[in-house]
Order: C-alpha cells, then sequence, then structure tokens
C-alpha cells in the first residue's frame, strides 16, 4: 500500500463517519416519529370504536388515515371501504354495507401493519363500556330532548326575582362597585 493511501483513507473517514452518523440517527427518529404517529392513531380509533357520539378525536385520528398510513396500501383501502360505507345515504344500503364491520377491518389492516398480529377481528369487537355510563349518557340525552321541546314550544320566559330576593337588601360586589376594591376610596385616592 502507498504511503499517501493511509492519510487519505483518514482523512474520507474523518469527513464521512460523522455525515454517515447523522444521517442514520435523522433517517431513524424520522421512522420512529412515523411509527409514533401510526400507533396513536391505531390507538385513537380503537379507544373510541364504539363511542356515541363520534368523539372528537375519533373523527381526526378517521381524517388523518390518508396521511399518515399513506405508505400502506391495505390499509388506505380499508379506510376507503369504511368511509364509503359511512357516506350512504339510504338506511336500506347502509343496513347492505354495514360500516361497523368495514370499521373493524380498517382496525384490523391497522393492527397487522404495526405488527399486533396475534389480534384478531373478534379481539377487535370486544369493548367495555360501564353500564351507569350508559345510563348516565341516555338520561343527559333525555334532558337535552326534553329542554329543546320545550323551548321550541314556548314563546318568551319570563324572568322573575324569586319573593323573599325582593326583600334582601343587594349586598355590594367588587366587580360593580369598584369603592368596595381595597385601596380604592370615594375621593379617588
Amino acid at each position: 500500500m502507498p504511503d499517501w493511501l493511509m492519510p487519505v483513507i483518514t482523512v474520507a473517514a474523518i469527513i464521512v463517519g460523522p455525515i454517515l452518523a447523522v444521517s442514520v440517527t435523522l433517517w431513524h427518529e424520522n421512522r420512529k416519529q412515523k411509527l409514533a404517529a401510526k400507533r396513536w392513531l391505531f390507538f385513537t380509533l380503537m379507544a373510541y370504536r364504539k363511542s356515541w357520539p363520534p368523539a372528537p378525536d375519533w373523527l381526526s385520528a378517521l381524517n388523518q388515515i390518508d396521511v399518515v398510513f399513506y405508505d400502506v396500501p391495505p390499509v388506505v383501502q380499508a379506510w376507503r371501504t369504511y368511509h364509503d360505507a359511512l357516506c350512504v345515504t339510504s338506511d336500506e344500503h347502509l343496513l347492505a354495507t354495514n360500516p361497523y364491520t368495514k370499521m373493524l377491518d380498517l382496525l384490523h389492516e391497522m393492527a397487522q401493519h404495526l405488527s399486533y398480529s396475534k389480534i384478531k377481528p373478534g379481539d377487535l369487537d370486544r369493548f367495555y363500556s360501564p353500564k351507569l355510563l350508559g345510563n348516565i349518557t341516555n338520561f343527559q340525552a333525555q334532558i337535552q330532548i326534553e329542554l329543546l321541546r320545550v323551548l321550541q314550544n314556548t314563546g318568551h320566559i319570563l324572568v322573575a326575582p324569586k319573593p323573599e330576593a325582593a326583600n334582601k337588601p343587594q349586598e355590594s360586589s367588587r366587580l360593580t362597585n369598584p369603592a368596595a376594591m381595597p385601596g380604592i376610596s370615594d375621593d379617588g385616592s
């Protein structure tokens, strides 16, 4: 080996080594971020898959599938199939397309891509929601419906103070009476 070759190899290693190390680190971080985004999206869809009404995070995650899973054709295709099933307008076609099974297919494709290979579609269907929570949600919905019915069928609402409140002297408030605030007097000092 010629005497000049060893210094050239050393200089090349000094220049190329750090560049290669930074490139590998950046590639690894980019890959890690993409995988984290895919997992967040999958976990969000899993967490809210049977929530009603649909949670804003669930809707947001659905709308990000095309971007986050752009490089996974089976997931993108499953999302398009599910989207088409969701966009059906008639009840007859809705029953025929069965959006719920399409959602399970979408989640299954995502699970397979994310290396959760032991998860089966039946596993994705299992969901826990306490009965009490459902009862509270139904009760709140009934209250809202009844309130809306009353408001829609009411010409005007009369607001009158309670009889005992009319006889009480009003207490001054710091917000409405600046003189009641510490350090402020009537003479402005």
